[in-house]
């Protein structure tokens, strides 16, 4: 069987630094800050009060949950932009070859947290979400399916902070293997609610950098204290190779190869070696038909935790050897936060524009490294080189980790 390649062919994203693709990379290039205070409920002293808050494109007063919202909001700009939507929907498809691939960490949150109020007797909400709709993991994958009339199969994967790299996997093998010619995939989250800010804040993982917010999220810094919780969306559309040449349409990218492993080390820590990351990385050029040596840039899971942003430098070490010092990284989460199974595909996007624009984002507040991180972090400022290829990395709680190689499309096959 023959293995189809997969492109890249439209993106779309809100998060808290752009309520849509332009705006995001203009203000990501420019190292904006995302994260601010909670005013939207009272948080108890000694708990992280801050966030990366969606400013722009936020839900309408009717639709409560914002993930569906952000998804749906998020997939028209991607087909739109892949020339396949008019910015309502679906266009010039065969719906029976068109799938939807997500992944999410937290499900719609914030519509179950809403249901227990009602029902408990606090002022109902608008909801235009059936309860029966609203709890599951999948929905807004099904929602979206029937929005868009997309038959093709629909899948939700749901490994934490990893997930939207899984879910992109997902949908590069449905493609490869011929099961869909198309797919909208990528991730969603509305985690800032108080069950789930409290949860982070009781396990420790969440920054207490309270007073200075746009400083908070400090990834590969010496004084980095926790993650900042956030909220956003990245949507991708893939097709088969042929598929997108057939009807003219830009490519931006190719998607030739993703991994995923599992050290299980703990349910929230990480081993401080890195080497299941390495061995993520390794194979995810393995897959691609890659080496090591082709990899121009990487965009870091960097969540700002202590154990990740080490663990993370000791596996590109392994990864690189000699190169580790001059390869260049980010981490986009020092700038918005950590919108969970929504960073990584949000960075997959920013990634895709590395290698269309040679811009790669700075990582803000950076500044003080610590000097166990020997690593080339992209900081201050935005840095311009030639980008064919990047290594994105992501990782998520009970020791997942996974790689995707974005690269330069090239028209020939590669090898």
């Amino acid at each position: 069987m023959k293995i189809r390649r997969v492109v890249v062919t439209g993106m779309g994203t809100i998060n808290p630094i752009g309520g849509n693709l332009k705006d995001f990379w203009s203000n990501c290039c420019r190292g904006t800050s995302g994260v601010q205070p909670i005013s939207a409920f009272e948080i108890p002293d000694g708990q992280s009060k801050i966030a990366g808050l969606v400013k722009e494109g936020g839900p309408t007063a009717a639709l409560v949950d914002r993930s569906y919202h952000f998804t749906l909001t998020c997939a028209a700009e991607a087909l739109q932009m892949a020339g396949l939507g008019d910015g309502q929907a679906a266009q010039n498809l065969d719906p029976e070859r068109c799938g939807v691939f997500l992944g999410t960490s937290t499900a719609q949150l914030g519509s179950m947290e809403q249901e227990y109020l009602d029902r408990t007797g606090a002022p109902a909400q608008p909801n235009l979400l059936s309860a029966p709709d609203t709890f599951h993991f999948n929905t807004v994958a099904r929602l979206l399916a029937r929005h868009f009339n997309f038959q093709g199969g629909h899948a939700t994967l749901s490994t934490a902070c990893a997930s939207a790299l899984d879910a992109i996997g997902y949908a590069v093998d449905a493609i490869r293997c011929g099961e869909v010619d198309v797919a909208v995939t990528g991730a969603s989250e509305a985690p800032i609610t108080p069950l789930m800010v409290a949860s982070f804040a009781k396990i420790g993982a969440t920054s207490l950098h309270n007073a200075e917010p746009q400083k908070a999220s400090r990834p590969f810094d010496q004084d980095r204290d926790g993650f900042v919780l956030a909220e956003g969306c990245g949507i991708l559309v893939l097709e088969a190779l042929e598929h997108a040449l057939a009807r003219g349409a830009r490519i931006y990218a190719e998607l030739p190869g993703h991994a995923s492993t599992n050290s299980y080390h703990h349910m929230t820590g990480i081993p401080k070696d890195g080497a299941s990351i390495a061995r993520s990385a390794m194979l995810a050029l393995a897959d691609a038909g890659l080496r090591p040596a082709d990899i121009d840039a990487i965009y870091a899971h960097g969540s700002s935790t202590p154990a990740n942003d080490l663990a993370e430098s000791n596996a590109f070490h392994q990864l690189l050897q000699e190169r580790a010092c001059t390869v260049p990284v980010t981490s986009l989460k020092s700038q918005y936060g950590n919108p969970l199974s929504a960073s990584s595909s949000i960075e997959v996007i920013a990634a895709v524009m590395s290698i269309n624009t040679g811009l790669i984002p700075p990582t803000i507040n950076l500044e003080r490294q610590d000097p166990l991180i020997a690593l080339d972090v992209v900081a201050p400022e935005a840095r311009q080189i030639p980008v064919r290829c990047v290594l994105k990395t992501g990782s998520g709680f009970s020791g997942i980790h996974s790689s995707l190689i974005i690269r330069q499309y090239e028209g020939a096959a590669h090898g």
